[in-house]
């Protein structure tokens, strides 16, 4: 009889109350991995608008870095256009002298947050502050409930209105003095040259 009783009890199987057990631990473990794979997938989708809107700020600087080198500096701007999903502005504008206070902070005491940088630079280049152009690149776009941006900043100097204010005031240019090329009469070297 203890054979017979022995027996019956492997036939039997799982009770209700295990296989419900083992549902509800297999339910609670596909819920967190649901949860990472959401987020996973969140995550790279802000990456890749994230590239995309870095793209678009890097087309958009090196067009106007390509036009400053071609010896056209851009005028001042401020221009909004959308692309796609992604709002792109850009900003030329002159580079600004500081103000008194700003030229006087400079020399701040240790704590004191730091001056900004285009202080610091136009305090190094007062007179030639209006032949330098800041260009700024934004793009933004809207993140579930708030927005990210993507932002490039650049300097373009306009050597020609440089050029022409050192004439009118009688300054002679290094190397135009001397009889040495100008900028114009350079040639990149050739292949040849850089072996």
């Amino acid at each position: 009889m203890a054979m017979a009783s022995v027996s019956s009890r492997k036939k039997r199987g799982f009770t209700l109350l295990e296989v419900l057990a083992a549902v509800a631990i297999l339910s609670i473990w596909f819920i967190v991995l649901m949860g990472s794979a959401i987020q996973g997938l969140r995550a790279e989708g802000v990456s890749k608008r994230r590239l995309e809107a870095a793209m678009i700020a890097d087309r958009k600087l090196s067009e106007l870095e390509a036009a400053s080198l071609g010896g056209t500096v851009p005028e001042a701007t401020d221009d909004v256009s959308e692309e796609g999903e992604f709002t792109v502005t850009v900003v030329v504008r002159p580079f600004v002298e500081p103000s008194g206070e700003e030229a006087g902070g400079l020399a701040a005491a240790v704590g004191e947050p730091a001056p900004p940088l285009d202080s610091l630079l136009a305090s190094e280049l007062p007179e030639r502050g209006a032949d330098l152009r800041r260009m700024d690149v934004t793009v933004a776009w809207t993140e579930g409930a708030g927005e990210l941006q993507v932002t490039r900043t650049s300097f373009a100097f306009d050597l020609e209105s440089a050029l022409e204010d050192y004439e009118a005031e009688g300054i002679e240019v290094a190397g135009e003095a001397a009889g040495e090329p100008s900028l114009d009469d350079l040639e990149p070297p050739s292949a040849e040259d850089l072996q």
